[in-house]
């Protein structure tokens, strides 16, 4: 029957937990990393570009949104 709904164990809810806990730690690590670029390329006297900082603060960053998108991908059960 289509109305009756199969009861799932109790490893559906550490799963949850675990996708919240590394979606939050990707959410923090995004955060630091975007902080990371801003205070690379926006110094004391303007907008620099170039430097090796810089660079490895936008490879963070980049890193970041995309585990995050596929993460989210993941979640939601679209991943292929």
């Amino acid at each position: 029957m289509a109305l009756i709904k199969k009861k799932t164990t109790g490893s559906g809810s550490a799963c949850s937990v675990l996708i919240g806990l590394v979606a939050f730690l990707l959410l923090i690590t995004s955060l630091a990393a975007m902080m990371g670029v801003v205070n690379t390329h926006l110094t004391g006297s303007g907008i620099a570009f170039g430097g090796s900082g810089a660079s490895l603060a936008l490879i963070a960053f980049g890193l970041n949104i995309s585990l995050c998108a596929k993460m989210v991908c993941w979640a939601s059960g679209h991943a292929k």
